[in-house]
């Protein structure tokens, strides 16, 4: 017995577990229950079996009431080839109940003769799995949708189930395969255990799902970012690495600053940095995969040299012959091939995919035989910093004439905006000026009655100026200034005779005029001042001084003089 009600509840519980949207579920339910519908209405034969087409059909699924209603998809036509894709006009009129239908119209023909309940084993066999594939589908889908863009990332797993070829790891909602060749070595996980996984691909393929791993050499990068601030914030760049999972690593790592020293940053003190790492690489394992910080170089031989550690490699000959150029014989002292080489050939091997070079390991004692000449690693030392030193100064003349450039464009752009301004500001001014020139007609009277009155007040202010400075003397202006002539004179000659105390005159010797009642005085004449202040002010200091020397001077005065001078002007 089918039973659409159980059939959906149980879909939306699955789809809460795979972490699935409701409407997918709805959508996976219904597309699986077409395809066994097909499957009933081809006889039970599959679809791939039969060289006819598939009908068309249509479920509707009523979540609320827990039926489904099916329908089959046909198209009117006169003459009718395939019963299963056509019908009649006559035929789809009487079961559509409706006269208005024409040819070529299609139609939905509700079944009526199917009984979910009484469904075959094939139908609930046909959709079983219909619908499981379908999910399958939707949840790729949704991996990959939550995962695309954590790609060559590390991501927290917790495993739930131990193989011999490998375990189950889940991740958030979803449940991974990480298989043996994956592991790290010969490590072992326990169930309900943590760890560290490396994302290396996400797809939505027939394998499907999500490529974990711990082995890969990214999981070596992100675990050196995650124990090594310097790594993570980028001053120290891990510039390659060649690993061979549970074995061996070697990191090639280079420093932006001078003032870092990049392997020993890495490594810490006491080597605590490194072994923080070291811990984490199939820590559980018989045998610990170790690490080789190699110090990253753009001079070849010298990168060389630090990628074949331990073994200390005394000198290297690089192949210029080579068409490739990619071919170096490495000399180490005698007693370090097996240390260059490495346990199974793991040292070379991994130095060789670091570097790209393909080397070749002789001892002293067997190039001298050979006669073969080489760079010592003092030698490419001393070179290096040479080339070191020019590069530096290189650097700093275009770091400097990148500077005058930029300050170049930075005065330019300061002129430029200057100008902008200047041409802005003559603008705005000029347009200033136009708007103020134009006059507006409807403001012509009050600006006419505004002109009449200031004109009134300019005459009034001119003749209130006019009667203020009005003068009036009965001498011209000739007269006048012969008349300050005779006096600048008469002062020189003052100044030039001696001072004499003036003889005391009675009151009998000055002649009295007696002054008449009715005499009424004269009107006052006003003068107009000759003299500026400041000269008044002069000429009563030198009278002043000029007194006071007369009186100094009173016992040499001859007064008979002043007698002569008197009697003369009588």
């Amino acid at each position: 017995m089918f039973n659409v009600k159980k059939l959906i509840d149980a879909s939306e519980v699955l789809g809460k577990e795979k972490n699935i949207a409701p409407d997918v579920i709805r959508e996976i339910t219904v597309s699986a229950l077409e395809r066994a519908y097909i499957r009933i209405l081809n006889g039970g034969v599959k679809s791939e079996d039969i060289e006819l087409p598939d009908p068309k059909v249509k479920v509707v699924l009523d979540t609320k009431k827990g039926k489904a209603d099916f329908y089959q998809i046909k198209t009117i036509k006169k003459d009718v080839e395939d019963d299963m894709l056509e019908i009649d006009l006559e035929d789809a009129q009487e079961i559509m109940k409706d006269k208005n239908l024409k040819y070529d119209d299609v139609i939905e023909i509700h079944d009526e003769d199917i009984d979910i309940d009484e469904l075959s084993k094939i139908f609930i066999k046909q959709f079983k799995n219909a619908f499981h594939q379908r999910l399958n589908d939707a949840e790729k889908e949704v991996l990959y949708e939550t995962y695309k863009d954590h790609i060559g990332e590390i991501v927290l797993g917790e495993v739930e189930k131990v193989e011999e070829r490998g375990a189950g790891v889940k991740v958030g909602d979803h449940t991974i395969y990480l298989s043996r060749k994956d592991m790290i070595g010969d490590e072992t996980f326990t169930v309900g255990q943590q760890i560290k996984l490396y994302l290396a691909d996400v797809s939505t393929d027939k394998k499907g799902s999500i490529a974990v791993t711990r082995s890969h050499p990214g999981f070596v990068k992100r675990l050196f970012e995650e124990e090594i601030h310097e790594i993570y914030d980028g001053t120290i760049v891990i510039k390659g690495i060649a690993r061979k999972a549970g074995k061996r690593s070697k990191v090639a790592v280079y420093s932006n600053d001078p003032d870092v020293d990049a392997t020993g940053s890495c490594i810490g003190k006491d080597g605590g940095r490194i072994n923080k790492v070291v811990n984490q690489l199939g820590g559980n394992g018989r045998d610990k995969e170790k690490i080789d910080i190699v110090a990253y170089s753009d001079n070849p031989s010298l990168y060389i040299i630090d990628a074949l550690r331990p073994a200390e490699v005394v000198g290297v000959n690089i192949d210029q012959d080579d068409e490739d150029g990619k071919e170096a014989t490495c000399i180490v002292k005698d007693g370090q091939y097996s240390k260059a080489i490495g346990l199974r050939g793991i040292n070379i091997r991994l130095a060789v995919m670091l570097t790209g070079y393909d080397l070749t390991i002789l001892e002293e004692s067997e190039a001298a035989k050979e006669g073969l000449k080489y760079t010592t690693t003092e030698e490419l030392k001393a070179q290096d910093a040479v080339r070191l030193e020019e590069k530096k100064k290189s650097e700093f003349a275009k770091q400097s004439l990148a500077y005058k450039e930029e300050k170049e464009k930075e005065k330019a752009a300061e002129l430029e905006k200057v100008s902008a301004n200047a041409i802005a500001s003559k603008e705005e001014s000029k347009a200033k000026r136009k708007k103020e020139s134009v006059t507006p007609t409807t403001h012509t009277s009050s600006l006419e009655e505004e002109l009449a009155k200031a004109k009134a007040a300019a005459s009034r202010a001119e003749q209130r100026a006019a009667e203020h400075v009005e003068i009036k003397t009965t001498t011209n202006i000739l007269d006048l200034e012969k008349q300050l002539e005779q006096e600048k004179e008469a002062e020189k000659k003052a100044a030039n005779k001696p001072a004499r105390r003036p003889r005391k005159i009675t009151e009998t010797e000055v002649p009295h005029e007696e002054k008449k009642e009715d005499d009424k005085p004269k009107e006052e004449i006003k003068k107009m001042d000759i003299y500026t202040a400041e000269e008044l002010r002069e000429m009563e200091e030198e009278e002043k001084n000029n007194e006071e020397e007369s009186f100094d001077d009173e016992d040499d005065v001859d007064y008979d003089e002043y007698d002569e001078y008197y009697d003369d002007e009588k």
